[in-house]
């Protein structure tokens, strides 16, 4: 199996694993042994999940794969929250990864290897506002393939 992104929660209590087989797999790191299985299998894809991502809050992790769709899904139950395809609908060109970022205080999500006109973007969508992106990132001529936050918050207008 071919690990294509790992996550770890904020707390470093749990890791997440995505790979060419569809799933995402979940390792309680609280409970490490020498032979280690997965504590839970999300397996709500049909192709290659190329990213993953906690939010820094701890309520959600994103998966972003080949199958033009990002699962948000809750931790408390590992269902399903919200799946966001919109921005990749046009997506043509296929990437070997897919690195999301939460912003720090986890009220939106970078999504790379979206699109737009025919352009290709990072897409960012508001924290349980899922399906309305609130801001594009243009300007390269290929894919995007990682898409980060700075740890630090900026705000607009004047800094004290």
């Amino acid at each position: 199996m071919d690990v294509l992104d790992l996550a770890w929660s904020s707390n470093g209590e749990y890791l997440a694993s995505c790979s060419i087989d569809s799933r995402v797999l979940l390792w309680n790191m609280k409970s490490r042994t020498a032979m280690m299985t997965p504590m839970r299998v999300l397996t709500g894809h049909s192709n290659w999940v190329k990213g993953v991502a906690w939010d820094p809050v701890g309520r959600f992790l994103a998966s972003a794969s080949e199958d033009r769709r990002v699962i948000i899904w809750r931790a408390q139950d590992w269902g399903i929250e919200a799946e966001i395809a919109a921005p990749f609908q046009d997506v043509t060109a296929q990437t070997f990864f897919m690195r999301m970022s939460w912003n720090p205080d986890g009220s939106c999500l970078a999504l790379p290897n979206a699109s737009k006109a025919q352009q290709p973007i990072a897409a960012i969508v508001a924290r349980d506002e899922w399906h309305d992106v609130c801001a594009d990132l243009f300007g390269h001529s290929s894919p995007i393939t990682v898409a980060r936050f700075s740890p630090v918050q900026y705000g607009y207008g004047p800094q004290v």
